[in-house]
């Protein structure tokens, strides 16, 4: 009886609402949107994405983005590889590279907010972002093999 107890209580609390603003919602009535939906978000991505920045280390891996989107649509709280993945073999390090992702996160348009019970809510997002960045997800972007070559500067 104890275990079927605990049982209950797990699933109500994972599925429950919250009341204030400061906690932590389990379950999201209508969740942010894009404008355009996931390819246009790609899209965004990939076509402000300074390329010579990302491909042009030694780094493989990938960078990890968490951000939310506010209770107006607005991307708020970029961050990369936040302290949680850090000592991760397969995460990238690289000042360069972590700013440049900031500043692309930085400049997205406003999403459509999320919903909870009508009423609009803050919602955190994590995506990755492999380095090097070889697979386009934007479906007018195609194949950039373009954007794959390394540049190499010569000394005029």
């Amino acid at each position: 009886m104890k275990s079927v107890w605990m049982l209950l209580m797990l699933t109500l609390g994972f599925t429950g609402f919250c009341q204030t603003e400061n906690e932590m919602i389990m379950y999201i009535g209508t969740p942010p949107r894009f404008h355009g939906g996931e390819d246009s978000l790609w899209c965004f991505i990939e076509r402000n994405l300074d390329f010579t920045v990302l491909n042009n280390s030694q780094h493989q891996g990938v960078v990890i983005v968490s951000f939310e989107i506010d209770t107006t649509g607005k991307v708020i709280h970029v961050r990369t590889n936040p302290e949680s993945t850090q000592g991760r073999e397969w995460l990238v390090n690289d000042r360069l590279i972590e700013d440049e992702i900031k500043r692309v996160f930085k400049r997205m348009p406003d999403w459509e907010p999320g919903l909870q019970k009508d009423k609009p809510i803050r919602v955190p997002y994590i995506m990755p972002i492999p380095i090097p960045y070889t697979k386009f997800k934007c479906e007018s972007m195609g194949n950039r093999k373009d954007v794959l070559k390394p540049t190499v500067c010569k000394n005029v």
